[in-house]
């Protein structure tokens, strides 16, 4: 073979490998997998509006959000807010994944009646994000917008209440016209010994079944009463086996004679009202707090 034959042929060799250098550096959709760096995967953000105006009229507002358990190469987490009109983000929080699944953003300038949403992202080890996530627009509802309204019964502090037949007591309060109550009992500990969401405005407790005999907690809940776990830290509810991921607490009758508190909380849902488990939005205003004794 002639050395211009030899040199032709050394030059196509290059030109082939030059190009296959070229395809195997060049983009190629069919070998990048969701999760990776430079194609992050998706993950799901809830994110809820929460105004609240305690017994003694002070109002707070914060969203709270939660999302997924995040995979292993998810090494740090980023949370982002935004008005739904701007296209500017502040990044508001950033943690180490080990397992938290919530966040409330309480800073101030939150306002009601503004459309926010809030983006998640997880990065690996080199800071590359590998896992985003989006939340619908948020917008905080005024609980100032919800009537005052009081405990009836016990109708005052220092109240006893008799269990005479064993099948707890009976607690009452004023219709808020919210149609959704949270119900919270505590002992002078500050320990939530009961919680529970009803759709009624009056409730019995104090059996170790925790039921009542007119209405309110039964054996099969509605579904839309389920309390979404970014707002298990501010809803506490008893269960049997509870969770501790969802800050539920052990279902505790009243047992014996002593001091206890009953708080009440009317709660406004929206987009539809008493649909608790698809808010995205709600509003709490506390009744006063009524301390009584149990015999």
């Amino acid at each position: 073979m002639s050395n211009q034959s030899l040199v032709k042929k050394s030059l196509l060799s290059s030109l082939v490998l030059s190009l296959g250098l070229l395809a195997a550096c060049g983009d190629n959709p069919s070998t990048v997998t969701p999760g990776t760096p430079g194609n992050p995967g998706q993950a799901s953000l809830s994110a809820i509006a929460v105004s609240e105006i305690s017994s003694d009229d002070k109002i707070s507002a914060n969203i709270s959000l939660s999302w997924g358990a995040l995979p292993d190469s998810v090494k740090s987490i980023k949370i982002f807010r935004r008005r739904a009109d701007s296209e500017g983000a502040t990044e508001i929080s950033t943690f180490a994944n080990t397992g938290r699944l919530t966040l409330d953003d309480t800073d101030p300038s939150l306002a009601a009646g503004v459309d926010y949403i809030y983006n998640l992202r997880g990065d690996n080890e080199n800071s590359v994000a590998t896992v985003t996530a989006n939340s619908p627009a948020i917008q905080i509802i005024n609980a100032a917008a919800i009537s005052p309204f009081a405990v009836t019964q016990p109708a005052s502090n220092g109240a006893t209440l008799q269990d005479v037949d064993g099948m707890g007591h009976r607690f009452s309060w004023a219709d808020a016209g919210t149609g959704l109550y949270h119900v919270q009992v505590s002992d002078t500990a500050g320990i939530v010994r009961w919680g529970a969401i009803t759709k009624n405005t009056s409730i019995t407790y104090g059996t170790r079944s925790g039921t009542e005999r007119n209405g309110g907690i039964t054996s099969q809940p509605d579904p839309k009463l389920t309390v979404p776990l970014a707002l298990t830290n501010k809803l506490t509810i008893s269960s049997t086996s509870p969770n501790n991921a969802r800050n539920e607490v052990l279902f505790q009758g009243i047992g014996q004679t002593g001091q206890y508190r009953i708080q009440v909380s009317a709660i406004e849902t929206q987009p539809n009202k008493g649909d608790l488990a698809g808010a995205r939005s709600i509003a709490i205003r506390k009744a006063e707090e009524i301390r009584f004794f149990a015999q």
